[in-house]
């Protein structure tokens, strides 16, 4: 190694220390952010017994896909007639085996839920598919669904739920009657008394033990609930989807609910965000909707659900894109060790300065300088993880992960 290497190779190893702090306990790949969405309109067997069709499900699905896209999720979506119980059941089983322990899974479901009155007083998912007087055959059971749930990995989990009685998950009440429920001569369905306005609610009751045992299974940061209503939850033509959803959407695309400044969107800033606002706007509309929220153990209330808003805070942006740009250097020069290519470093580099003269809104991006973003918001973010005083990441390891990852993004040419 030449002088001027080995000078480099110090003042390099003195930034790394200053930037990322010195000790790992283990060498992973960079943490992901997962989303699976289920939305459902239309229900062709149910609908013929009286539960009526949804009007916004399914806009409240892709308008969330979208949203998350741009948050670096990767998204899986289920809508209407995909939204079959085998369908959904696979999906949980792929999450199961391709999620690690430090990634994030987000779940979120728009649709009709029953609870079994004759049977069992268990609460289902009505699928696309469900028959209401044969639930356990097409229908997902509430229990079943939490204990799927319970079983990912993930150390992140965040369930919200956009429909009549969510809040129940919280509250650990069981509600008396549902908007929606099963009889032994089949379902009967009691559409609010606004629905000529274009107002429908969402039902389904949780009950208390699906509750406990999905606390139990909550670990590292936990999982996180956030219920649109503890009795109706509504959908209305004005807002063509959800109240929830709507103001859920705009947290995650706008930068109100952050109240940090900081340009991301913590857990915490997004409960403290949507519980007043939608009850708020169900109120000026003359309707009663109160959000419920869990928060769960140890950080989860501190986890960064939405890392890419517009910063408010000039400084805080500057300070973002000069780590970042830093970091990127060092992992460029040190390239025997880091193995940053030239190619790589450009293109993140590159969406590193569009994204401050964007002002930090990713909505201004292109998709591929989006893209790139993102990969780096994972990649660097997860520097910072630290576990019983560790660092949890091996630079080493991330830098080059980010490599592969960028260069993906890229054409084939190598050129960005």
């Amino acid at each position: 190694m030449t002088s001027w290497n080995q000078l480099v190779s110090k003042v390099g190893s003195a930034l790394l220390s200053g930037l990322l702090g010195v000790g790992t306990v283990s060498a992973q790949q960079a943490p992901k952010k997962y989303a699976f969405l289920v939305g459902i309109n239309d229900y062709v067997a149910a609908n013929r017994l009286g539960v009526p069709n949804l009007k916004y499900a399914v806009k409240d699905v892709e308008d969330l896909s979208d949203a998350l896209e741009r948050q670096g999720y990767q998204v899986r979506k289920l809508l209407d007639a995909d939204a079959k119980r085998r369908s959904i059941v696979l999906h949980f089983y792929w999450y199961a085996t391709h999620l690690g322990p430090e990634d994030t899974f987000l779940l979120f479901f728009a649709g009709h839920g029953l609870r079994n009155e004759a049977i069992n007083k268990a609460t289902y998912w009505l699928t696309n598919e469900a028959l209401p007087d044969l639930l356990d055959l097409d229908g997902i059971r509430l229990n079943h669904l939490m204990d799927f749930v319970g079983d990912l990995p993930a150390k992140l989990k965040i369930v919200i739920l956009d429909h009549c009685f969510s809040g129940n998950v919280i509250d650990n009440v069981i509600a008396s009657s549902s908007s929606r429920d099963a009889t032994s001569s089949g379902a009967r369905v009691d559409r609010n008394a606004k629905i000529e306005t274009g107002e429908f609610e969402r039902g389904v009751a949780i009950p208390k033990a699906d509750v406990d045992r999905q606390k139990e299974a909550a670990g590292g940061e936990g999982t996180v609930v956030l219920a649109s209503a503890l009795s109706a939850a509504y959908e209305t033509d004005e807002y063509e989807q959800g109240i929830f959803t709507s103001v859920l959407l705009k947290a995650l695309t706008s930068p109100e609910a952050d109240t940090g400044g900081d340009g991301r969107l913590s857990v915490l800033e997004l409960v403290s965000y949507v519980k007043p606002r939608v009850e708020t706007l169900a109120a000026d509309s003359g309707l009663n909707q109160t959000v419920a929220t869990h928060l769960g153990v140890k950080h989860g209330s501190q986890a960064i659900i939405a890392p890419n808003l517009a910063a408010s805070s000039v400084e805080d942006l500057k300070e973002r894109v000069k780590r970042y740009t830093d970091i990127i250097e060092l992992w460029y020069m040190e390239n025997n060790l880091y193995g940053l290519t030239f190619v790589v470093r450009m293109a993140c580099k590159k969406a590193i300065r569009n994204f401050e003269r964007a002002e930090g809104d990713i909505n201004k991006l292109t998709k591929r300088d989006r893209d790139v973003w993102n990969k780096l918001v994972d990649h660097l973010e997860a520097l910072d993880d630290e576990e019983d005083g560790q660092k949890v990441y091996v630079p080493e390891v991330l830098s080059q992960d980010l490599e592969q990852a960028v260069r993906r993004l890229l054409p084939s040419s190598g050129n960005s």
